[in-house]
C-alpha cells in the first residue's frame, strides 16, 4: 500500500517544514509521495525547503486558492491512500498506521484527528472512529483511500478558501460512507489565526463569505450529485 501526502503552503517558514517533517516521522509507516504546493509565498526559504523535500513540488506565482491547489495535487497523486494535511496541524504518534487500519473497512470515507481540543459531540462509534453528531463534519487533516477519491471526486471550488471541506464531508455521506475522528487521538493546531486580523486572515474571511453561496446551492441540490469531476 502506497501513501500520498498533500499539503498547501503560503510562507510560514517557521511552521510548515517543522510540522511536515514531524508528521513524517510520527506516521508509523513510510509515506511514498509528498506533494507540496507553494501558493504564492514571498519567503524564498520555504520555497527552497519545499522544492528539496517534496517528490512533486508545485510553485504558483500567486494564491490560486486552497481547494484549487489541492485539486491540482490530487490529479498528480499516485498513492492507494491519500492524506490531505494541514500545514499547521501536528498529528499524534502512529497516526497513519492507525488511520489505515480504520480504512480497511470499505464503508469508511474520511478519517480525521481531533484538533483544537474541541471536535464537538459524537453520536456513536464505528470501530475505532468517533462519529460527529448530525450537522457536524470532520475537519483538520484527513486520511482517505484512493477508492473514496474516485467515488466522490475532486473538491468544490466555491472560492479560494472555505467550505470545500464541509461539502466533501456531506458528499462522502451521500455516497454512503462514514466519516469520523480516530477515538481519543489528539492533533495539535499550532497555527491558529482566527483571532488575528492579518491580511491573510482577512482574505480567508472574505473568501469564506463567498463560499457560503456555493455551499448553500450545493446543499439544496443534494444528494443526487455527490460525485464531482475536475472543476
Amino acid at each position: 500500500m502506497t501513501v500520498t501526502y498533500i499539503v498547501n503552503n503560503i510562507d510560514r517558514f517557521d511552521i510548515t517544514p517543522k510540522v511536515t517533517v514531524k508528521n513524517k516521522q510520527s506516521a508509523g509507516r513510510p509515506i511514498n509521495q509528498f506533494i507540496i504546493t507553494d501558493n504564492g509565498s514571498q519567503d524564498q526559504r520555504v520555497k527552497r525547503w519545499a522544492g528539496g523535500f517534496a517528490h512533486k513540488y508545485i510553485e504558483n506565482a500567486e494564491n490560486v486558492g486552497n481547494p484549487q491547489a489541492l485539486n491540482n495535487a490530487l490529479s498528480l497523486s499516485t498513492g492507494n491512500v491519500i492524506v490531505i494535511a494541514g500545514n499547521d496541524i501536528e498529528l499524534p504518534q502512529n497516526w497513519l498506521t492507525d488511520a489505515i487500519k480504520e480504512l480497511q473497512d470499505p464503508t469508511v470515507g474520511l478519517v480525521g484527528f481531533n484538533w483544537r481540543g474541541k471536535h464537538g459531540k459524537t453520536k456513536k462509534r464505528h470501530n475505532g472512529l468517533s462519529i460527529p453528531v448530525k450537522g457536524s463534519s470532520v475537519f483538520g487533516t484527513w486520511v482517505m483511500t484512493k477508492q473514496t477519491f474516485l467515488k466522490v471526486g475532486f473538491f468544490n471550488e466555491f472560492s479560494k478558501y472555505g467550505l470545500w471541506d464541509s461539502a466533501y464531508n456531506k458528499r462522502c455521506e451521500d455516497a454512503g460512507l462514514i466519516n469520523g475522528y480516530l477515538t481519543d487521538r489528539e492533533s495539535s493546531h499550532v497555527g491558529e489565526d482566527s483571532a488575528i486580523k492579518t491580511p491573510y486572515r482577512k482574505m480567508k474571511d472574505s473568501e469564506l463569505r463567498k463560499a457560503k453561496k456555493g455551499f448553500t446551492e450545493y446543499e439544496e441540490g443534494r444528494p443526487e450529485n455527490f460525485y464531482l469531476a475536475r472543476p
